[in-house]
């Protein structure tokens, strides 16, 4: 006699993931990522496991396990979630054989809800094998309690986490005391096979009866976890009858252990205890029948017992005449556990067979890792320019301030200073006013394209919440999936960072302009041909002084050191911007997953590294040039000092004008070039964040018209399965050490409707 249960696996319908990881792909890790074979295989992988009637097969088994890796794996890279790729996923229940209305099911948004569900299903399928084993045979017993010990310890797993894992309720099979009782039903009969094995070696009958009397205990057990209301109500729908079964097999196997030390008793001759224990095994093999009919009648096991019992009983009867004690009076029966829950090992793949279908993409966690480090890399590098520029700013003013270089070159009348000569030279090279001022007219429409993209991703959430509320508000507490003004928060404050961007942006773009304005007359002198300049400048006057002063001499050998420290500090600003150690970061965030190592540490520890020496160089230059325009200072002094100022005021007053104009004209056309990325950089950003709305709203859309239907189709067709489920309260999960998901990484909070 050998009769065991298995749990029913759960079903799904048919999901596309295609179509939203291959959009999530794009945007988050370029085009060139995408692997259409990887998506379709992995598309087709949940197909087989998700929606197709399984064999009872160890290969089925493998393809559970392999779908489930692959889930485990591609959670970490790409976050099927509420909030980033929203992708519907929808379980019945196991054990719901569903009416006219449909079934009893639960859509989420979450990978780790499915991960969740393919994992019952693994437990389950682990249950469906046991069942099937050869118990004729060493190796089917083995094979059987292996099975059953693994089934038991996913599904204690499940129920020590799912509530923690979903954050919500699931359907009723899903149950904290649902899981609790498959696992205690699946350990009971793991026992019973190690039960079967020590009849089938002939082991020694205390081993025997300790084997048997703790299989009993198990199902004692079980039957009480089998007849809460919850559980009871899913297994009436079953075609296999649980609670007769494991009641049955709980009388039968305490019948068994007493058998066995009536034995003993018989070999030690204390007939009065083989007399009792006889009896109520005798006893108890009666309620077995009673229990469970013919299900796990064991004919031969009590015809022997009666045999046994009336033989006994009448040469006690004749010839010895022993007391025959109460069985509550006699020694109890030892216990001997064998069978206990495999826990599952997360650390590693469950499929022997598993290989990731998307290797070549970064785990999200240092994908995140690298766009921080980028982040921050591209603050350092910008605040180190933002010095130089700063300070060469400030060198570029105070040498206006003392009409430098043009005051030391040797020139006369209405020759115009080389210095000018070049200015205007560079500032005709790069188009003059004319392109630098169609540059700026160029912002407004940069700007304005970008905030209409931001407004329109503003005013669809915008609607997508009213339509939300206004379900809320019409359907009341019916409307469980999760509220509009939960979900959108990333993205509002992706919003809330980008309206302060553009805010920032427009303040820049006035301050461009303000600037431009001022210099503007200097700026349309340089743009002019030489001779148009010339006339515009007043002629110098005597500029033999100039000549034979010393200080002069001196000056236009500083202001050599100022145009070394000017092209210095050009190469320092390329040498920030081409620095970059990000394949060198990807190695050390990689070899860092899975270890106690705080990636924003690492990341500091490797930017000091990186950027400490270019960070010096800065400092240095700073610090030449402050000795530097001490030393112009001191020697400028003397200069005027030897010359009694050769230069008129007012030509001194336009050379100065233009000197502020041409350093104008480089600052705005840097800027500007910046800028110009800067806002096409935007747009891209924007338009990533829009796609990203679009597709959340489309989501929500598709998910709204379905929880209508499922109210609708609830409300014309409340079941009794379904109004014991949303009655049924969740026992909190125990307090225990559970083993984390492979690897590490704590689930976001998910919420969805539970869809009857």
């Amino acid at each position: 006699m050998a009769s065991f249960v298995s749990v029913p696996l759960k079903t799904s319908g048919e999901v596309d993931l295609r179509a939203p990881l291959k959009k999530f792909i794009i945007r988050q890790f370029g085009k060139e990522l995408v692997n259409e074979q990887a998506l379709n295989e992995f598309n087709r992988l949940r197909t087989n496991v998700a929606t197709k009637q399984l064999d009872k097969h160890d290969a089925a088994l493998d393809l559970l396990m392999r779908y489930y890796d692959q889930l485990t794996a591609v959670e970490m890279k790409l976050p099927m979630t509420e909030n980033e790729i929203r992708i519907q996923f929808t379980w019945r229940d196991a054990f719901d054989r569903g009416s006219l209305f449909g079934r009893l099911k639960k859509t989420i948004c979450s990978a780790m809800f499915e991960r969740v569900c393919v994992l019952f299903n693994i437990a389950a399928m682990m249950s469906q094998l046991a069942c099937m084993k050869n118990l004729d045979s060493d190796e089917g017993l083995k094979s059987a309690a292996k099975y059953f010990q693994q089934s038991a310890g996913l599904f204690t797993y499940l129920a020590d986490n799912v509530v923690v894992l979903l954050q919500q309720q699931a359907t009723p099979d899903m149950f904290v005391e649902s899981l609790q009782a498959y696992s205690i039903v699946m350990m009971a009969q793991a026992q019973e096979t190690f039960l079967k094995k020590s009849q089938r070696d002939k082991m020694k009958a205390t081993v025997i009866a300790k084997l048997a009397a703790q299989t009993s205990d198990f199902y004692s057990d079980a039957l009480k976890a089998c007849q809460t209301t919850i559980v009871r109500q899913l297994l009436e729908q079953l075609d296999q009858d649980w609670i007769p079964l494991v009641a049955g097999k709980q009388s039968l196997y305490l019948g068994l252990a007493e058998y066995q030390l009536s034995v003993i008793a018989h070999q030690g001759k204390m007939i009065g205890e083989e007399i009792s224990r006889l009896k109520h095994a005798d006893e108890l093999l009666t309620a077995t029948e009673t229990r469970s009919g013919l299900m796990i009648l064991d004919k031969e096991l009590h015809q022997k017992i009666k045999r046994a019992h009336d033989a006994i009983k009448k040469d006690n009867d004749f010839i010895y005449h022993e007391m025959v004690p109460d069985i509550a009076n006699l020694p109890p029966i030892g216990r001997a556990t064998i069978a206990k829950p495999i826990a599952p090992d997360f650390k590693q793949p469950m499929s022997k067979n598993f290989v990731d279908l998307f290797d070549n993409l970064l785990p999200m966690v240092i994908h995140d890792a690298m766009a921080t480090y980028s982040g921050r890399a591209s603050e350092v590098v910008t605040m180190e320019i933002g010095r130089l520029r700063e300070q060469t700013a400030l060198l570029n003013a105070a040498l206006v301030s003392l009409n430098l270089p043009a005051a030391v070159e040797e020139c006369g009348g209405s020759e115009l200073p080389q210095s000018v000569v070049d200015n205007a030279a560079r500032v005709q090279e790069l188009g003059g006013i004319l392109k630098l001022e169609q540059t700026i007219n160029e912002l407004p429409d940069c700007l304005l394209r970008n905030k209409e993209i931001l407004d329109e991703s503003v005013r669809l959430l915008g609607e997508e919440r009213s339509a939300d509320d206004e379900m809320r508000s019409k359907f009341t507490t019916r409307w469980t999936r999760m509220s509009s003004a939960q979900l959108t928060q990333p993205l509002c404050s992706d919003i809330t960072k980008y309206q302060t961007i553009i805010s920032n942006a427009t303040q820049a773009d006035q301050t461009v302009r303000d600037k431009f304005n001022k210099a503007r007359q200097g700026m349309i002198l340089l743009s002019k041909p030489l001779n148009e300049l010339k006339a515009a400048i007043p002629a110098a006057g005597n500029s033999a002084g100039v000549k034979t002063s010393p200080a002069a001499e001196q000056l236009r050998g500083l202001m050599r050191d100022v145009d070394n420290i000017k092209a210095s500090r050009d190469r320092l600003e390329l040498e920030l911007k081409d620095t970059d150690n990000a394949s060198e970061m990807k190695s050390k965030f990689m070899s860092a997953l899975g270890e106690e190592v705080n990636m924003a540490d690492l990341s500091e520890q490797s930017m000091d590294v990186v950027y400490g020496p270019l960070r010096e160089k800065v400092s240095t230059s700073i610090h030449q040039q402050e000795e530097l325009l001490n030393t112009i200072q001191s020697t400028n002094e003397r200069f005027l000092s030897e010359t009694g100022g050769s230069a008129t005021s007012q030509r001194d007053e336009v050379l100065n004008n233009l000197s502020a104009a041409f350093t104008t004209f480089d600052d705005l056309t840097k800027h500007l070039n910046e800028g110009t990325k800067f806002y096409v950089d935007l747009t891209e950003l924007l338009l990533r964040l829009q796609n990203k709305v679009q597709d959340f709203i489309y989501a929500r859309k598709t998910e709204k018209d379905e929880h209508i239907r499922d109210i609708q189709s609830h409300i014309a067709s409340p079941t009794p399965l379904t109004t014991a489920a949303a009655a049924a309260q969740q026992p909190p999960p125990p307090d225990r050490s559970a083993p984390p998901a492979r690897p590490t990484q704590p689930p976001p909070p998910q919420q969805q409707q539970q869809q009857q």
